[in-house]
């Protein structure tokens, strides 16, 4: 397995398909992120929606990494999704972050993105963009804390619920300059 990122704790890799399964298995092991976005815990094939499902055609310019954390005894226990480039150089999205429930509340999510914002970083990234469902709100107190600012929300990504789109800027890359390079994320765009 090609390690990506390297943290105390964590090493991760990328997922091929042959890896749903144990992936799946995770899922089902950890539903507290599916029920408190979707109201109910991961469907039985939400390991291979997940592995299929790409960023619009339209935005999608860069690579996108599936991609799993394993912990030093080598067990899968947490997944990250991320796709570079989206919708202008060097804007990266973090699609999914998700650790293991037994392992939440001890800033061990917060290493792993320290982790994932240094190799993106190195990668040329400018920018960290992401979607959090509103009825996620510890998932929001923890982006929030990890430097993301709300820029809009949109009614039409999640059926019956806003998403908040966030961003951080890296290095010495500001807002403005997003906004000018995305400017369906501005907070009065339409879309």
């Amino acid at each position: 397995m090609n390690t990506m990122i390297e943290t105390l704790h964590f090493r991760v890799s990328e997922l091929s398909e042959a890896a749903l399964p144990a992936l799946q298995h995770f899922f089902e092991d950890n539903p507290d992120y599916f029920i408190s976005v979707n109201g109910a815990g991961p469907a039985s094939d939400e390991a291979q929606r997940e592995y299929e499902t790409l960023p619009p055609p339209e935005l999608m310019t860069g690579k996108r990494w599936f991609m799993g954390v394993y912990d030093a005894e080598g067990e899968l226990v947490g997944v990250l999704i991320v796709a570079s480039d989206l919708g202008a150089e060097r804007v990266w999205h973090i699609a999914l972050m998700m650790l293991a429930t037994r392992l939440q509340g001890q800033s061990l999510g917060y290493e792993l993105y320290k982790g994932l914002e240094q190799w993106a970083l190195s990668e040329g990234a400018l920018w960290l963009r992401l979607g959090v469902a509103e009825r996620n709100q510890r998932g929001l107190r923890f982006w929030e804390r990890c430097g993301f600012r709300r820029l809009r929300s949109r009614a039409d990504v999640l059926e019956g619920q806003l998403v908040y789109v966030m961003l951080k800027p890296l290095a010495e890359a500001g807002e403005e300059e997003y906004l000018q390079l995305v400017p369906r994320d501005k907070p009065d765009t339409a879309i």
